[in-house]
C-alpha cells in the first residue's frame, strides 16, 4: 500500500463510528496498524526472565528461550527487546516446563494433597518399603497434620498384594493421621490417629473385609447401553454373601464383574474375573481365573464350557475359595494356585 493510500485509510478510520472499526478488525480488513504488524515468516516468540527447566543430560535451567515455527532455536542466549519481528514473553520468574507428550498428569492433585509428599510411594515393592516412606514423609508434616496417598499406588505392587493394615500403618506413623485410597475408589484404610480424627467429624470408619476390599464392577446394564447383565448391585449382593459365608477368610483376593465382553472391569487381569453372558437365556457369567498385575502380572484363563448363572455366583466364588484356602501353600497367592489346582477344583 502506497504512503497516500495509508493517508487517506486513516483520515477516513478517523470518522467511523467505533463500533464499525471492531467490525473491520473482526473481518480481517487490512488496517495501518495490521499492515504495520506484518513480519515476513512470521514473529519468533522469546520466553524470558524465567526459570525454564530443559530436561537436558545435565538437567539445566535457563531464564530465556526463543522459539520459531513451533521450535526452539536457541537456549539461554539473550535477547534484544527491540530486534524487529519478536514477541517478547516477561515470564516474570515462573517456571517453565517442556510440553509432555501425555498430557494425563496429576500436577494438581498432587499439590492440593493434604500433608507432604510421600517420596518413594510409588517404588516401594513391599509393605516394609512402604511404612519406610511413610515414616520418611512423617518426619516432614507439621503436628497434627495428615500423611495421605490418594492414589498413586496400587496393592499389586506390594509383594503381599494388598494394602497395609491398621496395625502397620501405627507402627510405622504412629503421631499423625495417616490415610491411603486406591486411585478414586472408595477403598482406603486408616490409622488409629486417622481413625480418630474422621469419627470426631462425625465420619464412621469400619474395618473392610478382603472381599469388599478387592470387589470391582462396570456400571452394567443399569445404565451403559452394551451391557448384557446387571452388575453393581450383584456384585453388592456376592461380597455380603461371601462376607457371611467365609467370615475369616483374610488372603488377598480380586473379583471383578464386567457387563459384557468390553472388559471395562478388567476381568483378564483379576483373581475372579466374571464376563457378562446369557446362561440359558438368563443373566450369567463367564469365568476367567489367575489374572493379575504388577509383579504377579499375567492374564486369566477362560474355563471353556463354564457359565454360571447369575444366582449361582456366590456359591461357585464360595466353592473355589474354600478349594485355595485348603489347598495353597506357605505365601501362595490365588493366581499362582489356579496354575496347578485340578481343572475340577475351578469349576
Amino acid at each position: 500500500m502506497m504512503t497516500a493510500d495509508l493517508k487517506s485509510l486513516s483520515w477516513w478510520l478517523r470518522r467511523i463510528p467505533w463500533r464499525a472499526l471492531a467490525c473491520f478488525a473482526l473481518l480481517g480488513l487490512p488496517t495501518a496498524s495490521r499492515a504495520a504488524d506484518s513480519c515476513l515468516g512470521g514473529r519468533d516468540w522469546v520466553l524470558t526472565n524465567g526459570s525454564i527447566l530443559t530436561m537436558d543430560a545435565n538437567d539445566s535451567t535457563v531464564s530465556t528461550v526463543r522459539i520459531r515455527d513451533h521450535r526452539i532455536i536457541t537456549v539461554g542466549a539473550a535477547v534484544d527487546r527491540k530486534e524487529a519481528c519478536v514477541r517478547v514473553v516477561d515470564l516474570g520468574g515462573r517456571t517453565v516446563i517442556p510440553g509432555l507428550i501425555d498430557g494425563h498428569t496429576h500436577f494438581v492433585r498432587t499439590a492440593q494433597a493434604p500433608g507432604p509428599f510421600i517420596e518413594g510411594l510409588e517404588a516401594a515393592t513391599s509393605i516394609r518399603e512402604l511404612q519406610d516412606a511413610l515414616a520418611a514423609a512423617a518426619k516432614k508434616a507439621e503436628p497434627g497434620e495428615w500423611v495421605a496417598a490418594i492414589g498413586g499406588f496400587t496393592p499389586i505392587q506390594f509383594a503381599e498384594r494388598r494394602l497395609p493394615t491398621r496395625e502397620e500403618l501405627n507402627a510405622a506413623v504412629p503421631e499423625h493421621p495417616v490415610y491411603m485410597q486406591v486411585g478414586y475408589s472408595t477403598r482406603g484404610i486408616t490409622n488409629d490417629a486417622g481413625r480418630r480424627v474422621l469419627e470426631a467429624a462425625g465420619l464412621h470408619v469400619r474395618t473392610a473385609s478382603t472381599f469388599r476390599r478387592g470387589t470391582m464392577a462396570c456400571t452394567g446394564i443399569e445404565f451403559c447401553k452394551l451391557a448384557i447383565v446387571e452388575t453393581k448391585a450383584r456384585a453388592a449382593h456376592v461380597i455380603g454373601e461371601l462376607e457371611q459365608r467365609l467370615p475369616t477368610f483374610d488372603q488377598p483376593i480380586t473379583i471383578n464383574l464386567n457387563g459384557c465382553p468390553n472388559s471395562c472391569a478388567r476381568i483378564q487381569t483379576a483373581d475372579i474375573g466374571l464376563k457378562g453372558a446369557l446362561a440359558g437365556g438368563e443373566d450369567g457369567y463367564q469365568v476367567h481365573l489367575g489374572g493379575g498385575l504388577g509383579l504377579t502380572s499375567g492374564l486369566g484363563k477362560t474355563l471353556r464350557g463354564l457359565r454360571v448363572p447369575a444366582e449361582e455366583l456366590p456359591d461357585y466364588i464360595e466353592r473355589v475359595t474354600r478349594k485355595f484356602d485348603e489347598q495353597r501353600l506357605e505365601g501362595e497367592l490365588f493366581a499362582q494356585w489356579t496354575q496347578r489346582a485340578d481343572e475340577e477344583d475351578l469349576r
